[in-house]
């Protein structure tokens, strides 16, 4: 169906026709695959198999709307004639007809509760591009939203796409929305190969989409600020290892008891690490206690930008001694705190008595393992439980001598 003749600045004559993704012909999917590949395979790099595969489907979505830009070439200046018979040996349309250069893919969707139009897809031949007719049709998809009383357009584009993050941000005014990865976990979403752009038409849609009722702007890397807006994943904060146990746990294992403070249940001593890049701003520190029977929480350690990873002895009381009183379970609380005011604390993890503990350690493991290996070539075979079988072990040992760990790293 025909929605309108168009005459840009330009002097292109074209006109504008509608569909449906359960009403494309074959011709057209073509076209569509055809173009996406033309236009989107470089700026996708390495994830465009997987990306074309996905697009595909949504092409035939039944909530799939299009805008098919045509060409009239029976009504083009002859002057135009010779122009655009020249482009015909590589142009994409290859379907009688007037000649397709472009579509638009939107939908009608809801993001966090508001009614947007999301543009899938705005594709575009070379031929036609930067003359106008791409500002034309975010003009248009606009005039639609509002026309439906939806309260945003929306759309997703790639970061190595510069050209069109250019257009976006720069000539149509979009921003980065507060639901893009980059804005929802700035320590992970960095790393994402795009954004989620959007413009919004009322305050609601834009103190959800554009500020975020939590975060009210991108405020620079901070520890603090994020956690306090609560615009930080914390799965991302912190991650605690016990020896003895093969497995890494994040912050998530955690109870957060408010803002700056999360406490876990154990029964043994710990090591703790900031992931890269640490967190932690200049001048903050992660300030590590333990609290047993009930007993006030006492310091044992700090891990911070400079020094992002501990091994920290931790004071149980001694569960032989009578004056130790209730079950046998303990607590370690993390807090925020400045780095001026950490007291002083001997570190198993320090620079000298990490590397020392480093070397005792493999070469108690590789001994160890040599006990119980088989001879293959030039390699060892061990057994495959061997690691948690040693590190049992020691962490056995460590519960029944408190200096243990202090002979271990020294000797």
């Amino acid at each position: 169906m025909a929605i309108s003749n168009a005459k840009l600045a330009t002097g292109l004559s074209l006109y504008l026709e509608s569909g449906s993704g359960i009403q494309l012909s074959s011709p057209i999917k073509r076209y569509i695959q055809t173009l996406l590949k033309v236009n989107m395979e470089r700026p996708y790099g390495a994830e465009w198999p997987i990306e074309e595969k996905v697009k595909r489907q949504e092409m035939v979505a039944p909530e799939a709307r299009y805008i098919f830009i045509r060409k009239a070439l029976a009504t083009t200046p002859s002057t135009d004639v010779a122009r655009t018979e020249g482009d015909l040996s590589h142009h994409l349309w290859i379907d009688d007809g007037d000649r397709v250069v472009g579509f638009v893919h939107y939908r009608f969707i809801v993001e966090e509760d508001i009614p947007v139009v999301y543009v899938y897809e705005l594709q575009l031949e070379s031929s036609v591009q930067g003359k106008g007719l791409g500002k034309f049709l975010m003009q248009l998809i606009e005039l639609i939203a509002l026309k439906n009383h939806m309260e945003a357009v929306m759309l997703t584009v790639q970061k190595a796409n510069e050209l069109a993050m250019n257009f976006y941000m720069s000539k149509l005014r979009y921003v980065i929305s507060s639901i893009s990865p980059s804005r929802v976990d700035p320590l992970i979403g960095t790393g994402e190969s795009y954004e989620i752009l959007c413009k919004t038409f009322d305050n609601d849609a834009k103190i959800i989409l554009e500020i975020s009722p939590s975060c009210s702007s991108p405020a620079p890397l901070n520890l603090l600020s994020y956690l306090h807006r609560g615009c930080i994943t914390t799965a991302a904060m912190f991650g605690v290892v016990f020896p003895g146990r093969s497995f890494h746990m994040d912050v998530s294992s955690f109870r957060q008891i408010d803002p700056f403070h999360w406490v876990l249940d154990i029964n043994t001593f710990v090591g703790i690490a900031l992931p890269p890049p640490p967190p932690c701003p200049p001048g903050k520190a992660l300030a590590v206690y333990a609290q047993a029977h009930g007993a006030p929480y006492a310091f044992c350690g700090a891990v911070h930008a400079t020094h992002p990873s501990a091994l920290l002895h931790l004071p149980w009381p001694d569960p032989h001694n009578a004056a130790a009183q209730g079950p046998h379970n303990a607590r370690i609380g993390v807090s925020v705190e400045d780095l001026s005011a950490m007291p002083a604390v001997a570190d198993a993890g320090s620079l000298a008595g990490g590397e020392r503990l480093a070397l005792r350690v493999g070469d108690n493991l590789f001994n160890f393992m040599q006990s119980f290996c088989g001879v293959d070539g030039g390699r060892l075979v061990v057994p495959a439980d061997v690691l948690d079988w040693r590190f049992n072990k020691f962490q056995e040992r460590v519960k029944r001598d408190s200096d243990y760990l202090n002979s271990f790293i020294s000797s």
